[in-house]
């Protein structure tokens, strides 16, 4: 009862913040959402391709890819556009930043519609400013969901894609939890989800049972839920410190994030993860290349991503479809994959976590 009553108290707190912040988008400009008819505008620069020449080790993949064939047919040529991206990243930081795939069976089913364009195709994306454009140059133009809707609706001409973003700004992964509803539609196919920064560290630095991986549970399970049982992807984003250099006071090292914790969550639950602090972390900390260091990928702040860390996260989305599709075309989806996907969800990892009702909707 207790309980109850904090919720009902939460309420109107929690629409006011959603309401602010729909408001905050229609002032800046339009709200990221995005479908393949208002999107003939897209140019080359826009999905990453500008005037550099592509590195060798691309070219080098490329060929090696333009040497398998499926079916007597070579594999680049099924791809098609699907690998019609230029990255930022080199393509081992890729690997690195691909922290759990699983079976991947939701988004192999997903991919594989969008291959065949049998049925048309939503994905979403929830969390904090990040996601919603903040750091980026031209938000709806160079964040890195906006840079990824792009390259969706190119990649799958055959498909009918419609993109939402249904970010928060200043929201942690618990305001989601009740007001799911209002981000995202019933029936998405595919939702990334964003909360390492805005769900901050655990005060008691608590590896089991936080009150922070609670919260990613109980989210994790919603979405899972949904009636379209889509894919979610965890995007995970660099913790606040983490990429400062060494002499800042307040710098926090590699291991000082939730992320690590959420992992186990991906993992029990089957969630692909994507990682920038692990895609980027070997030459921005270590290597310190140029191009590719803290201040060349964050705003000024030092935790949002500017439009180099966004396109370095686009990078990681783009990657992963691209990998799944790979996949599709040399694995099909097949009956295991469709009993994954169809099987209930597993008992709760933690104690304590019930199913969540969506106050936000009453």
């Amino acid at each position: 009862q207790q309980l109850a009553h904090k919720v009902q108290l939460l309420v109107p707190l929690l629409l006011l913040l959603h309401l602010l912040s729909v408001g905050a988008l229609q002032a800046e400009g339009p709200t990221p959402w995005n479908h393949r008819r208002s999107l003939h505008e897209d140019t080359s620069a826009q999905l990453g391709r500008g005037e550099q020449p592509e590195p060798e080790e691309w070219k080098d993949y490329m060929h090696q890819l333009n040497m398998v064939t499926v079916s007597n047919q070579r594999l680049a040529n099924l791809l098609g556009p699907v690998l019609n991206y230029r990255f930022s990243m080199p393509e081992v930081q890729l690997r690195k930043g691909s922290t759990y795939v699983g079976s991947n069976s939701r988004l192999r089913r997903a991919v594989r519609d969008l291959i065949t364009g049998q049925r048309p195709v939503k994905i979403g994306v929830v969390g904090g400013s990040i996601t919603w454009g903040t750091g980026a140059s031209q938000r709806g133009v160079t964040d890195w969901f906006s840079i990824f809707s792009r390259y969706m609706v190119q990649a799958f001409p055959k498909a009918n894609v419609t993109l939402r973003n249904g970010c928060v700004p200043g929201t942690p992964s618990s305001y989601m939890i009740m007001c799911l509803e209002l981000s995202v539609d019933p029936d998405v196919d595919i939702v990334f989800s964003e909360y390492v920064l805005n769900d901050g560290i655990d005060p008691k630095n608590q590896i089991h049972g936080s009150g922070q991986v609670k919260d990613v549970e109980r989210l994790t399970r919603r979405v899972l839920a949904l009636p379209g049982r889509p894919a979610l992807v965890y995007m995970q984003c660099v913790s606040h410190g983490m990429a400062t250099e060494p002499e800042v006071n307040d710098h926090r090292t590699f291991a000082q994030t939730m992320e690590d914790v959420y992992g186990s969550v991906a993992q029990y639950y089957d969630v692909p993860s994507l990682s920038l602090r692990t895609a980027a972390y070997r030459l921005a900390a270590f290597k310190r290349r140029e191009g590719f260091r803290w201040a060349n990928l964050m705003d000024k702040d030092g935790f949002h991503p500017g439009d180099g860390g966004h396109k370095v996260m686009a990078d990681l989305a783009v990657w992963m479809v691209q990998q799944t599709a790979i996949d599709v075309f040399t694995r099909p989806f097949n009956k295991q994959d469709a009993e994954l996907v169809s099987e209930p969800l597993p008992v709760p990892m933690y104690e304590g976590i019930r199913c969540c009702l969506s106050p936000c909707m009453k």
